[in-house]
């Protein structure tokens, strides 16, 4: 496993560890975290792609510290990173990175769950454990609050069927936007 120089475990509750690549996942822990994706965006083939072609990593504003859960046969893998920039987050805050500035406060590092580069709605969460989204929100608040990063940033969260985030989540503040989507209707675009 990577080590940062930072002694992580310590910030975590029981039964869960910080990765900071995906390539420090087990061939065991793999299998059972990404055998149901149902979006190639959370695939291990293009989490992997993103560390060895560099497009996250040191000098991308994207460092990986995926939070992982693993207790009696279950697996659940959280896809954060630490961000030092807003660089491909599709959400511009810079207004509240300058607002932080203005008023001589860090707003790097924070903790973004998030596909990099991409708007996708889908899970952030995903393996076989029945630890819910919710419950794995509470760790990456509390890691992030423990790190000493400015927050912790959830992007484009899975259509949950109308369904709001718990109360036991209200440290969110949730952001409403617009996507336009096109279809090809194969007789053109609409």
């Amino acid at each position: 496993m990577s080590d940062t120089g930072t002694n992580t475990t310590s910030l975590l509750p029981e039964h869960w560890q910080v990765l900071y690549s995906i390539h420090d996942l087990t061939d065991a822990q793999r299998s059972k975290i990404f055998r149901n994706v149902t979006t190639p965006f959370n695939s291990f083939e293009f989490l992997s792609a993103l560390e060895d072609s560099g497009s996250i990593g040191k000098h991308t504003g994207w460092l990986p510290e995926y939070l992982l859960f693993e207790n009696k046969g279950q697996c659940g893998l959280l896809l954060g990173y630490k961000k030092t920039n807003s660089y491909g987050e599709y959400v511009f805050d810079w207004a509240w990175a300058d607002a932080y500035h203005r008023n001589g406060i860090e707003y790097y590092p924070k903790y973004t769950i998030a596909i990099p580069y991409s708007p996708i709605p889908c899970s952030k969460w995903i393996g076989n454990s029945s630890l819910s989204i919710d419950s794995a929100l509470d760790v990456a608040n509390h890691y992030a609050n423990q790190k000493g990063y400015s927050g912790c940033h959830l992007l484009f969260l899975e259509d949950l069927a109308g369904k709001t985030l718990p109360e036991a989540n209200q440290n969110f503040i949730r952001r409403v936007g617009n996507q336009f989507h096109w279809f090809n209707n194969r007789n053109g675009c609409y």
